[in-house]
């Protein structure tokens, strides 16, 4: 395993990043908070599932009508849709089925990434900004939270703190709409922070572009940590890793990578940036203009 990381730059600041770390504290928090809460929900899932498919078997045929599939989750119901049939309609059955479905179907949604993840066949708007501080492990926390924290702690020191988190916040929104306009599976949930830091890497490829930036390299299986200092990563490598997002996007969603949402977030960030600099909400001593 081969990965680089960003841990610093040599952008001299003057100020504190505060809402930086106050959103990598509410990522980290909601992390631990999912690893608990995981457990018990996975069982309450487990157990109406069970009675579920119970209800389920004892209808000759297995048919489900749209009113009972209606209270699944899309996930769910794409997994059901051989049995929704609209002459399956039978009282009698559906009151039964209905109810275990609707437990079902709370339970599913109650678990960490359904509840605070972006689904685009079921999209609800609080989800838009929820997503954002949700993730999928601890590794995808941590790559995530580093990230924010170098190029998120340089660009809130010139940035007026409300602009900055309107930036944050916007580009994010702007990568989960994509994300659903494009991705191939649109039952499954969107979470993570990245689309939005793609949006802060965008305002620092605009403002910090000659910043040295300090990239630890680490080679796992010969355990080699190395840390260097690097003048072309906002200049050259931002611009390249957008393309090769934009490249992958068009390409279609691969390995669990939401391609569309890094060129979403990363698109609103150059926008949000260019209008925020207009504004006058932005230092110009960052290097803008």
């Amino acid at each position: 395993m081969f990965f680089v990381l960003p841990i610093g730059s040599d952008q001299a600041v003057y100020s504190r990043p505060y809402v930086t770390w106050a959103i990598a504290l509410l990522c980290v928090l909601v992390h631990v908070w999912a690893v608990w809460a995981s457990d018990d929900r996975a069982m309450a899932v487990n157990q109406t599932g069970q009675a579920f498919f119970e209800e389920l078997a004892l209808d000759r045929g297995a048919r489900i009508s749209p009113e009972v599939a209606g209270a699944l989750p899309a996930n769910v119901r794409g997994e059901l849709d051989r049995w929704i049939a609209e002459d399956a309609d039978d009282p009698a059955v559906d009151e039964a089925l209905g109810e275990a479905a609707a437990l079902f179907g709370d339970a599913v949604r109650r678990l960490p990434p359904l509840a605070l993840g972006y689904v685009p066949a079921e999209a609800r708007p609080q989800t838009l900004l929820t997503y954002q501080v949700a993730h999928g492990g601890w590794m995808h926390l941590i790559g995530n939270v580093l990230f924010l924290l170098v190029a998120g702690g340089v660009l809130e020191c010139f940035w007026r703190h409300w602009a900055y988190l309107g930036l944050f916040i916007l580009s994010g929104v702007a990568a989960a709409l994509l994300h659903g306009a494009v991705t191939g599976d649109p039952t499954m949930p969107l979470v993570g922070a990245s689309g939005a830091i793609a949006g802060l890497m965008a305002g620092f490829l605009l403002g910090h572009a000659r910043v040295k930036v300090h990239l630890l390299v680490v080679l796992w299986l010969l355990v080699i940590f190395r840390s260097f200092k690097v003048s072309i990563v906002a200049m050259y490598l931002i611009p390249i890793w957008a393309v090769v997002q934009l490249v992958s996007m068009l390409g279609g969603d691969a390995g669990g990578v939401s391609y569309g949402a890094h060129v979403g977030g990363f698109v609103a960030g150059l926008v949000l940036t260019a209008l925020a600099d207009k504004a006058g909400l932005v230092a110009r001593d960052a290097g803008y203009g």
